[in-house]
């Protein structure tokens, strides 16, 4: 196994202190103490990988329902469940539209 497959060195190190606590664990709860672990790492991937990307320099996005230009209303946060019941918190901005009075998250 290379570098590029190991697993992170905060799940690793997880995974050997609950080891250390219990020496006399059996293989199958050494797996879900893994699977533990694992669980709560790819809640922390999917919420940075869900984060909406820079909008810099871009044009503020229209209206879905009748073109009109939209204006923020600051963000707000959702939090999904994921695999292994671990939370994954989501933050959008929020527009709304004065012209049609429609509310949406933008996608992403």
């Amino acid at each position: 196994m290379d570098e590029t497959t190991l697993p992170p060195a905060d799940l690793l190190a997880a995974v050997l202190a609950w080891r250390q606590g219990h020496p006399q664990a059996s293989f199958a709860e050494l797996e879900a103490a893994v699977e533990v672990e694992l669980d709560r790492v790819r809640a922390q991937v999917l919420a940075q990988a869900a984060a909406p990307p820079a909008t810099a320099g871009e044009e503020r996005p229209r209206c879905p329902h009748c073109g009109g230009a939209v204006q923020s209303r600051g963000e707000r946060e959702r939090r999904l469940i994921v695999a292994g019941n671990q939370p994954v918190p989501l933050r959008r901005s929020y527009s709304w539209c004065p012209a049609c009075a429609a509310g949406f998250f933008p996608p992403g």
